[in-house]
Protein backbone atom coordinates (compact mmCIF):
# COMPACT_ATOMS: atom_id res chain seq x y z
CA UNK A 1 0.00 0.00 0.00
CA UNK A 2 1.69 3.83 -0.49
CA UNK A 3 0.65 4.79 2.66
CA UNK A 4 2.90 3.79 5.59
CA UNK A 5 0.75 4.13 8.25
CA UNK A 6 -1.90 2.15 6.52
CA UNK A 7 -0.44 -1.77 7.29
CA UNK A 8 -3.30 -4.42 7.19
CA UNK A 9 -2.26 -7.56 9.18
CA UNK A 10 -4.77 -9.28 6.08
CA UNK A 11 -3.11 -10.68 3.42
CA UNK A 12 -2.99 -7.62 0.07
CA UNK A 13 -4.56 -9.10 -3.13
CA UNK A 14 -4.88 -7.31 -6.78
CA UNK A 15 -8.69 -7.34 -7.64
CA UNK A 16 -7.73 -9.16 -10.79
CA UNK A 17 -6.66 -11.44 -8.45
CA UNK A 18 -10.66 -11.86 -6.76
CA UNK A 19 -12.55 -10.98 -9.64
CA UNK A 20 -14.35 -13.37 -12.37
CA UNK A 21 -14.74 -10.30 -14.70
CA UNK A 22 -13.46 -6.43 -14.39
CA UNK A 23 -15.07 -5.06 -17.30
CA UNK A 24 -16.70 -1.17 -18.13
CA UNK A 25 -20.22 -0.90 -19.46
CA UNK A 26 -21.07 0.57 -23.30
CA UNK A 27 -18.85 2.36 -24.93
CA UNK A 28 -21.49 3.65 -27.51
CA UNK A 29 -24.35 4.93 -26.00
CA UNK A 30 -28.06 3.78 -27.56
CA UNK A 31 -30.72 6.50 -28.01
CA UNK A 32 -32.94 7.17 -25.01
CA UNK A 33 -36.48 5.83 -25.77
CA UNK A 34 -40.29 6.84 -23.78
CA UNK A 35 -40.04 3.34 -22.34
CA UNK A 36 -37.93 0.35 -22.15
CA UNK A 37 -35.13 -1.38 -20.48
CA UNK A 38 -33.07 0.76 -18.63
CA UNK A 39 -28.86 1.95 -18.27
CA UNK A 40 -27.33 3.67 -15.83
CA UNK A 41 -24.83 6.17 -16.10
CA UNK A 42 -22.80 7.99 -13.31
CA UNK A 43 -25.22 10.07 -12.63
CA UNK A 44 -27.30 7.49 -11.61
CA UNK A 45 -25.00 6.36 -8.40
CA UNK A 46 -26.62 7.67 -5.58
CA UNK A 47 -26.46 6.95 -1.77
CA UNK A 48 -24.60 3.70 -2.54
CA UNK A 49 -27.61 2.62 -5.22
CA UNK A 50 -28.83 2.66 -9.04
CA UNK A 51 -31.74 4.99 -8.62
CA UNK A 52 -33.98 3.96 -11.24
CA UNK A 53 -35.89 6.84 -11.55
CA UNK A 54 -32.71 8.81 -13.03
CA UNK A 55 -32.24 6.34 -15.66
CA UNK A 56 -32.77 6.66 -19.37
CA UNK A 57 -34.42 3.67 -21.13
CA UNK A 58 -33.37 2.41 -24.54
CA UNK A 59 -34.97 -0.11 -27.31
CA UNK A 60 -35.07 -3.97 -26.19
CA UNK A 61 -32.56 -4.17 -29.84
CA UNK A 62 -29.83 -1.98 -27.99
CA UNK A 63 -30.02 -3.65 -24.77
CA UNK A 64 -29.79 -7.10 -26.17
CA UNK A 65 -26.47 -5.84 -28.20
CA UNK A 66 -25.41 -4.71 -24.44
CA UNK A 67 -26.17 -7.82 -22.76
CA UNK A 68 -24.21 -10.03 -25.36
CA UNK A 69 -21.17 -7.38 -24.97
CA UNK A 70 -21.40 -7.53 -20.88
CA UNK A 71 -22.21 -4.43 -20.26
CA UNK A 72 -24.94 -5.12 -17.85
CA UNK A 73 -24.85 -5.92 -14.06
CA UNK A 74 -26.97 -7.92 -12.04
CA UNK A 75 -27.12 -8.94 -7.76
CA UNK A 76 -23.59 -8.98 -6.34
CA UNK A 77 -21.75 -6.89 -8.82
CA UNK A 78 -19.85 -4.03 -7.76
CA UNK A 79 -19.81 -0.68 -9.64
CA UNK A 80 -17.21 1.57 -9.39
CA UNK A 81 -17.13 5.02 -11.08
CA UNK A 82 -14.31 5.47 -13.18
CA UNK A 83 -14.64 8.71 -15.41
CA UNK A 84 -15.32 12.45 -14.90
CA UNK A 85 -16.57 11.71 -10.82
CA UNK A 86 -13.83 8.92 -9.61
CA UNK A 87 -14.73 7.04 -7.11
CA UNK A 88 -18.61 6.38 -6.50
CA UNK A 89 -19.49 2.89 -5.49
CA UNK A 90 -22.24 0.78 -5.48
CA UNK A 91 -23.03 -3.15 -4.51
CA UNK A 92 -25.89 -3.64 -6.93
CA UNK A 93 -28.47 -5.70 -4.66
CA UNK A 94 -31.29 -5.03 -6.60
CA UNK A 95 -33.02 -7.39 -8.83
CA UNK A 96 -33.59 -6.03 -12.05
CA UNK A 97 -30.84 -6.64 -14.68
CA UNK A 98 -29.30 -3.24 -16.34
CA UNK A 99 -27.07 -2.08 -18.62
CA UNK A 100 -24.28 0.54 -17.79
CA UNK A 101 -22.18 3.19 -19.69
CA UNK A 102 -18.53 3.06 -20.66
CA UNK A 103 -18.33 5.85 -17.48
CA UNK A 104 -18.79 2.97 -14.65
CA UNK A 105 -16.28 -0.31 -14.02
CA UNK A 106 -18.48 -3.38 -13.10
CA UNK A 107 -16.87 -6.07 -11.41
CA UNK A 108 -17.99 -9.52 -10.65
CA UNK A 109 -16.06 -10.91 -6.96
CA UNK A 110 -14.76 -14.42 -7.18
CA UNK A 111 -16.03 -16.74 -4.19
CA UNK A 112 -13.03 -15.78 -2.25
CA UNK A 113 -14.36 -12.23 -1.79
CA UNK A 114 -17.25 -10.92 -0.12
CA UNK A 115 -19.53 -8.04 -2.59
CA UNK A 116 -20.44 -6.10 0.20
CA UNK A 117 -16.88 -5.60 1.81
CA UNK A 118 -15.32 -4.95 -1.56
CA UNK A 119 -17.92 -1.76 -1.78
CA UNK A 120 -16.70 -0.86 1.62
CA UNK A 121 -12.89 -1.45 0.57
CA UNK A 122 -13.48 0.67 -1.89
CA UNK A 123 -14.48 3.62 -0.37
CA UNK A 124 -11.16 3.65 1.65
CA UNK A 125 -9.35 6.45 2.25
CA UNK A 126 -6.36 4.11 0.70
CA UNK A 127 -8.40 3.08 -2.26
CA UNK A 128 -9.17 6.95 -2.84
CA UNK A 129 -5.17 7.51 -2.68
CA UNK A 130 -5.05 4.71 -5.32
CA UNK A 131 -7.52 6.40 -7.53
CA UNK A 132 -5.34 9.53 -7.17
CA UNK A 133 -2.36 7.63 -8.03
CA UNK A 134 -3.43 6.02 -11.16
CA UNK A 135 -5.01 9.26 -12.33
CA UNK A 136 -1.82 11.86 -11.57
CA UNK A 137 -0.28 13.52 -14.29
CA UNK A 138 -4.08 13.34 -16.29
CA UNK A 139 -6.20 17.01 -17.19
CA UNK A 140 -9.16 14.42 -17.33
CA UNK A 141 -10.04 12.19 -14.46
CA UNK A 142 -10.14 9.31 -15.42
CA UNK A 143 -9.04 5.43 -14.18
CA UNK A 144 -8.73 2.54 -17.04
CA UNK A 145 -9.35 -0.70 -16.57
CA UNK A 146 -5.83 -2.07 -16.41
CA UNK A 147 -5.23 0.44 -13.11
CA UNK A 148 -8.56 -0.76 -11.26
CA UNK A 149 -7.57 -4.56 -11.98
CA UNK A 150 -4.24 -3.20 -10.45
CA UNK A 151 -5.92 -2.03 -7.03
CA UNK A 152 -4.63 -4.14 -3.36
CA UNK A 153 -7.37 -4.80 -0.99
CA UNK A 154 -6.50 -6.19 1.97
CA UNK A 155 -8.13 -9.79 2.33
CA UNK A 156 -9.06 -11.45 5.18
CA UNK A 157 -11.45 -14.69 5.15
CA UNK A 158 -14.77 -14.63 3.95
CA UNK A 159 -16.21 -14.92 7.58
CA UNK A 160 -14.19 -12.00 8.85
CA UNK A 161 -15.11 -9.95 5.35
CA UNK A 162 -19.07 -10.61 5.91
CA UNK A 163 -19.05 -9.24 9.22
CA UNK A 164 -16.95 -6.44 8.36
CA UNK A 165 -19.41 -5.29 5.65
CA UNK A 166 -22.17 -6.02 8.60
CA UNK A 167 -20.85 -3.46 10.89
CA UNK A 168 -19.68 -0.60 8.45
CA UNK A 169 -23.16 -1.26 6.47
CA UNK A 170 -25.27 -1.45 9.35
CA UNK A 171 -22.95 2.00 10.07
CA UNK A 172 -24.11 3.59 6.62
CA UNK A 173 -27.82 2.74 6.92
CA UNK A 174 -27.79 4.73 10.36
CA UNK A 175 -25.25 7.97 8.52
CA UNK A 176 -27.95 7.64 5.08
CA UNK A 177 -31.21 7.83 7.71
CA UNK A 178 -29.77 10.47 9.22
CA UNK A 179 -28.82 12.72 6.06
CA UNK A 180 -32.91 11.49 5.26
CA UNK A 181 -34.01 13.24 8.22
CA UNK A 182 -31.74 16.01 8.05
CA UNK A 183 -33.20 16.54 4.11
CA UNK A 184 -36.59 16.84 5.29
CA UNK A 185 -36.06 18.82 8.39
CA UNK A 186 -34.36 21.62 5.86
CA UNK A 187 -37.80 20.72 3.57
CA UNK A 188 -40.10 21.77 6.64
CA UNK A 189 -38.52 24.58 7.81
CA UNK A 190 -38.98 26.16 4.33
CA UNK A 191 -42.94 25.38 5.22
CA UNK A 192 -42.75 26.63 8.08
CA UNK A 193 -40.63 29.81 7.38
CA UNK A 194 -43.54 30.68 4.78
CA UNK A 195 -46.33 29.81 7.10
CA UNK A 196 -44.95 31.47 10.49
CA UNK A 197 -44.08 34.41 8.34
CA UNK A 198 -47.13 35.43 6.42
CA UNK A 199 -49.93 33.41 8.71
CA UNK A 200 -48.49 33.47 12.10
CA UNK A 201 -49.87 32.47 15.53
CA UNK A 202 -52.91 33.58 16.79
CA UNK A 203 -53.90 33.72 20.63
CA UNK A 204 -54.66 30.25 20.75
CA UNK A 205 -51.05 29.21 19.66
CA UNK A 206 -52.63 28.12 16.34
CA UNK A 207 -51.34 28.82 12.59
CA UNK A 208 -53.77 31.07 11.33
CA UNK A 209 -55.64 29.42 8.16
CA UNK A 210 -57.01 32.34 5.56
CA UNK A 211 -58.80 29.58 3.57
CA UNK A 212 -60.82 28.82 7.30
CA UNK A 213 -60.93 31.93 8.57
CA UNK A 214 -60.50 34.62 5.80
CA UNK A 215 -61.66 37.19 7.99
CA UNK A 216 -58.72 37.26 9.75
CA UNK A 217 -56.87 38.40 6.85
CA UNK A 218 -55.96 41.55 4.78
CA UNK A 219 -54.48 42.62 1.91
CA UNK A 220 -51.26 44.55 1.82
CA UNK A 221 -48.26 45.76 -0.64
CA UNK A 222 -47.29 41.82 0.68
CA UNK A 223 -50.06 40.22 0.14
CA UNK A 224 -52.45 38.49 2.60
CA UNK A 225 -51.59 38.95 5.85
CA UNK A 226 -52.95 38.82 9.34
CA UNK A 227 -55.15 41.74 10.25
CA UNK A 228 -52.82 42.67 13.37
CA UNK A 229 -49.83 43.28 11.41
CA UNK A 230 -48.65 46.04 9.75
CA UNK A 231 -46.50 46.54 6.97
CA UNK A 232 -43.14 48.52 8.10
CA UNK A 233 -40.11 49.71 5.64
CA UNK A 234 -36.65 48.27 7.26
CA UNK A 235 -35.50 52.14 8.23
CA UNK A 236 -38.34 52.70 10.76
CA UNK A 237 -37.34 49.96 12.56
CA UNK A 238 -33.29 50.34 12.27
CA UNK A 239 -31.05 52.33 14.80
CA UNK A 240 -27.95 52.18 12.75
CA UNK A 241 -26.10 49.94 9.66
CA UNK A 242 -22.42 51.01 9.77
CA UNK A 243 -19.99 48.98 8.42
CA UNK A 244 -16.15 47.99 9.49
CA UNK A 245 -13.45 49.37 7.97
CA UNK A 246 -10.47 47.34 5.72
CA UNK A 247 -8.02 46.32 7.61
CA UNK A 248 -4.85 44.70 6.84
CA UNK A 249 -4.61 40.81 8.70
CA UNK A 250 -2.53 37.09 8.88
CA UNK A 251 -4.00 34.55 6.86
CA UNK A 252 -4.68 32.62 10.23
CA UNK A 253 -7.50 32.93 12.47
CA UNK A 254 -7.17 35.47 15.72
CA UNK A 255 -5.66 33.52 18.45
CA UNK A 256 -7.38 33.94 22.29
CA UNK A 257 -6.02 37.45 23.39
CA UNK A 258 -5.95 39.02 19.70
CA UNK A 259 -8.14 40.59 17.61
CA UNK A 260 -9.79 39.42 14.54
CA UNK A 261 -11.59 40.71 11.58
CA UNK A 262 -14.03 38.36 10.35
CA UNK A 263 -14.72 37.31 7.11
CA UNK A 264 -17.40 37.61 4.61
CA UNK A 265 -17.99 33.52 5.75
CA UNK A 266 -19.06 35.08 9.13
CA UNK A 267 -22.25 34.98 8.04
CA UNK A 268 -24.23 32.21 5.87
CA UNK A 269 -28.48 31.33 6.26
CA UNK A 270 -28.95 33.63 9.04
CA UNK A 271 -25.89 31.89 11.09
CA UNK A 272 -23.33 34.34 12.47
CA UNK A 273 -19.65 31.97 12.94
CA UNK A 274 -17.41 33.75 14.94
CA UNK A 275 -14.62 31.41 13.91
CA UNK A 276 -14.17 32.66 10.59
CA UNK A 277 -12.27 35.58 11.34
CA UNK A 278 -8.40 36.73 10.57
CA UNK A 279 -6.37 38.30 12.90
CA UNK A 280 -5.53 41.47 12.93
CA UNK A 281 -1.60 42.76 12.23
CA UNK A 282 -0.92 44.67 15.36
CA UNK A 283 -0.05 48.35 13.54
CA UNK A 284 -3.79 47.83 12.14
CA UNK A 285 -5.87 47.37 15.61
CA UNK A 286 -6.20 50.66 16.16
CA UNK A 287 -8.43 51.20 12.70
CA UNK A 288 -11.01 48.70 13.66
CA UNK A 289 -14.24 50.31 14.68
CA UNK A 290 -17.32 47.69 14.62
CA UNK A 291 -17.72 45.12 16.91
CA UNK A 292 -20.37 42.24 16.81
CA UNK A 293 -23.44 43.07 19.73
CA UNK A 294 -25.38 40.75 21.30
CA UNK A 295 -29.41 40.62 19.54
CA UNK A 296 -28.15 42.17 16.64
CA UNK A 297 -28.02 41.08 12.99
CA UNK A 298 -24.65 41.35 10.66
CA UNK A 299 -25.53 41.68 6.42
CA UNK A 300 -23.21 41.08 3.74
CA UNK A 301 -23.81 44.49 2.00
CA UNK A 302 -21.22 43.42 -0.75
CA UNK A 303 -20.32 39.49 -1.49
CA UNK A 304 -20.49 37.10 -5.12
CA UNK A 305 -23.93 37.94 -6.60
CA UNK A 306 -25.18 34.17 -4.87
CA UNK A 307 -24.46 35.51 -1.50
CA UNK A 308 -24.82 39.15 -1.11
CA UNK A 309 -27.10 40.31 1.36
CA UNK A 310 -26.49 36.87 2.91
CA UNK A 311 -26.64 37.59 6.74
CA UNK A 312 -26.25 36.01 10.27
CA UNK A 313 -27.96 36.73 13.83
CA UNK A 314 -25.70 37.27 16.48
CA UNK A 315 -26.43 36.05 19.81
CA UNK A 316 -23.67 37.20 22.53
CA UNK A 317 -20.85 39.36 22.94
CA UNK A 318 -17.19 39.28 20.43
CA UNK A 319 -15.12 42.05 21.92
CA UNK A 320 -12.22 40.91 20.36
CA UNK A 321 -13.66 40.53 16.73
CA UNK A 322 -14.20 43.65 14.31
CA UNK A 323 -16.31 44.13 11.31
CA UNK A 324 -14.83 44.52 7.52
CA UNK A 325 -15.81 47.03 5.12
CA UNK A 326 -18.17 44.27 3.21
CA UNK A 327 -19.84 43.80 6.43
CA UNK A 328 -22.83 45.73 7.93
CA UNK A 329 -23.85 45.79 11.70
CA UNK A 330 -27.71 46.27 12.26
CA UNK A 331 -29.11 47.49 15.24
CA UNK A 332 -32.44 48.39 16.22
CA UNK A 333 -34.61 51.29 17.62
CA UNK A 334 -37.13 49.60 19.64
CA UNK A 335 -36.19 46.04 20.74
CA UNK A 336 -39.98 46.77 22.27
CA UNK A 337 -41.30 47.05 18.64
CA UNK A 338 -38.85 44.45 16.59
CA UNK A 339 -37.37 41.29 17.57
CA UNK A 340 -34.12 40.60 15.96
CA UNK A 341 -34.27 37.23 15.64
CA UNK A 342 -37.86 37.39 14.15
CA UNK A 343 -36.23 40.08 11.24
CA UNK A 344 -33.25 37.07 10.39
CA UNK A 345 -35.83 34.95 9.90
CA UNK A 346 -37.58 37.05 7.47
CA UNK A 347 -34.44 37.83 5.68
CA UNK A 348 -34.18 34.14 4.70
CA UNK A 349 -37.65 34.20 2.94
CA UNK A 350 -37.79 34.32 -0.91
CA UNK A 351 -39.45 37.89 -0.62
CA UNK A 352 -36.41 39.22 1.57
CA UNK A 353 -34.12 37.51 -0.95
CA UNK A 354 -35.96 38.63 -4.41
CA UNK A 355 -35.83 42.82 -2.73
CA UNK A 356 -32.18 42.01 -2.60
CA UNK A 357 -31.17 40.55 -6.10
CA UNK A 358 -32.98 43.14 -7.29
CA UNK A 359 -31.43 46.16 -5.87
CA UNK A 360 -27.47 44.71 -5.71
CA UNK A 361 -25.66 46.65 -8.40
CA UNK A 362 -22.35 46.22 -9.78
CA UNK A 363 -21.16 45.39 -13.44
CA UNK A 364 -18.77 42.68 -12.33
CA UNK A 365 -20.18 39.08 -12.81
CA UNK A 366 -18.40 38.37 -9.70
CA UNK A 367 -19.15 40.81 -7.63
CA UNK A 368 -22.23 42.65 -6.70
CA UNK A 369 -22.94 45.38 -3.84
CA UNK A 370 -25.88 46.51 -1.93
CA UNK A 371 -26.75 49.90 -1.65
CA UNK A 372 -27.90 50.97 1.84
CA UNK A 373 -30.94 53.14 1.20
CA UNK A 374 -32.69 50.66 -1.03
CA UNK A 375 -32.12 47.77 1.31
CA UNK A 376 -33.26 50.05 4.19
CA UNK A 377 -36.67 50.63 2.00
CA UNK A 378 -37.31 46.46 2.22
CA UNK A 379 -40.76 46.09 3.37
CA UNK A 380 -41.35 44.08 6.62
CA UNK A 381 -44.45 42.70 8.06
CA UNK A 382 -44.53 43.62 11.52
CA UNK A 383 -46.98 41.28 14.06
CA UNK A 384 -46.91 42.29 17.75
CA UNK A 385 -43.72 41.66 19.71
CA UNK A 386 -45.12 38.70 21.30
CA UNK A 387 -46.65 37.18 18.44
CA UNK A 388 -42.72 37.67 17.03
CA UNK A 389 -41.24 35.89 19.79
CA UNK A 390 -42.99 32.81 19.54
CA UNK A 391 -42.96 32.47 16.03
CA UNK A 392 -39.08 32.74 16.43
CA UNK A 393 -38.96 30.66 19.16
CA UNK A 394 -40.68 28.17 17.05
CA UNK A 395 -38.01 28.70 14.08
CA UNK A 396 -35.27 28.07 16.58
CA UNK A 397 -36.63 25.04 17.90
CA UNK A 398 -36.65 23.86 14.63
CA UNK A 399 -33.44 24.83 13.73
CA UNK A 400 -32.14 23.30 17.13
CA UNK A 401 -33.37 20.22 16.22
CA UNK A 402 -31.35 20.51 12.80
CA UNK A 403 -28.20 21.01 14.32
CA UNK A 404 -28.52 18.36 16.93
CA UNK A 405 -29.08 16.01 14.07
CA UNK A 406 -26.14 17.38 12.20
CA UNK A 407 -23.97 16.97 15.00
CA UNK A 408 -25.14 13.06 15.19
CA UNK A 409 -24.32 13.13 11.56
CA UNK A 410 -20.64 14.30 11.87
CA UNK A 411 -20.15 11.28 15.17
CA UNK A 412 -21.66 8.58 12.94
CA UNK A 413 -19.15 9.77 10.25
CA UNK A 414 -16.43 9.90 12.38
CA UNK A 415 -17.26 6.64 14.18
CA UNK A 416 -17.26 4.81 10.74
CA UNK A 417 -13.89 6.17 9.31
CA UNK A 418 -12.48 5.27 12.39
CA UNK A 419 -13.90 1.65 12.50
CA UNK A 420 -13.32 1.34 8.56
CA UNK A 421 -9.63 1.99 9.31
CA UNK A 422 -9.36 -0.36 12.67
CA UNK A 423 -11.56 -3.10 10.55
CA UNK A 424 -9.42 -3.00 7.37
CA UNK A 425 -6.29 -3.05 8.84
CA UNK A 426 -7.21 -6.14 11.28
CA UNK A 427 -6.42 -3.60 14.46
CA UNK A 428 -9.78 -4.49 15.61
CA UNK A 429 -11.43 -7.32 14.84
CA UNK A 430 -14.98 -7.78 13.46
CA UNK A 431 -15.23 -11.79 14.80
CA UNK A 432 -13.86 -12.62 18.34
CA UNK A 433 -11.73 -14.68 18.80
CA UNK A 434 -10.29 -15.36 15.37
CA UNK A 435 -6.83 -14.93 14.38
CA UNK A 436 -5.72 -12.96 11.24
CA UNK A 437 -3.90 -14.38 7.83
CA UNK A 438 -0.41 -14.26 9.69
CA UNK A 439 -1.29 -16.23 12.29
CA UNK A 440 -1.22 -13.62 15.16
CA UNK A 441 -4.17 -12.87 17.59
CA UNK A 442 -5.25 -9.75 17.18
CA UNK A 443 -5.55 -8.18 20.74
CA UNK A 444 -8.40 -5.03 20.39
CA UNK A 445 -12.34 -6.15 20.75
CA UNK A 446 -14.46 -4.43 18.56
CA UNK A 447 -15.87 -1.26 20.10
CA UNK A 448 -19.57 -1.04 20.98
CA UNK A 449 -21.54 1.43 18.40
Amino acid sequence: MSDASYQPSYPLASLRQVARRITDGSHFSPTPQESGHLIANVKDMKSGKIDFSTCTRISRDAYRKLKATGCTITDGNVLLSKDGTVGRVVVYKQTEEIGVLSSICIIEPNDSLDPSYLGQVLRNEESVRQYENFMSGSALRRLVLRDIRSIQIPLPSLAQQRAIAKILDTLDDAIQKTEQLIAKLKQIKQGLLHDLLTRGIDENGQLRDPIAHPEQFKDSVLGKIPKEWRVVPLRQLIESLDAGVSVNAFDYPAASGQIGVLKTSAVSGGKFYPRENKAVLPQEISRARVRPEADSIIVSRMNTPELVGEHGYVDGFFGDLYLPDRLWLMKFKDKDLISARWLSFFLSTPPAKRHIALHATGTSGSMKNLPKDKFLDMLIPLPELAEQNLVAETLKSHEDRMILEGCHLQRLQSIKKGLMNDLLTGRVRAIQGESNETGKGVDQELPLL
